[in-house]
């Protein structure tokens, strides 16, 4: 029987399977956001940092920007926050709440 007309392999099957569930398990873990939408005028920065594109950095300069401007009344406001552009608040709009 040459290696073309060879059954595939139940084990390896079984194995590739598992590997498949595994990895789009985690995919999907890594992707999920959060369940509420987090409030600007009072997110730590951990929570901050659930958002897409929002690192521990940028998360700071959203809370100092917060701290210095006394809050923000408007999710437009981020645009002002260093590092935040069209793209990134285009991601966040419908994510935050002022």
């Amino acid at each position: 029987m040459t290696r073309r007309n060879r059954p595939p392999n139940p084990f390896k099957i079984a194995i590739l399977g598992m590997l498949l569930a595994i990895f789009a398990n985690a995919g999907a873990q890594e992707l999920s956001l959060p369940s509420r939408s987090p409030d600007l005028g009072t997110a730590d920065a951990a929570t901050l940092e659930t958002l897409p594109g929002i690192g521990p950095a940028l998360a700071q300069r959203i809370i100092d920007w917060r701290t210095a401007n006394g809050g923000f009344s408007d999710v437009e406001q981020l645009r002002e926050v260093a590092g935040i552009g069209e793209v990134t608040l285009g991601r966040l709009r419908d994510l935050v709440v002022p």
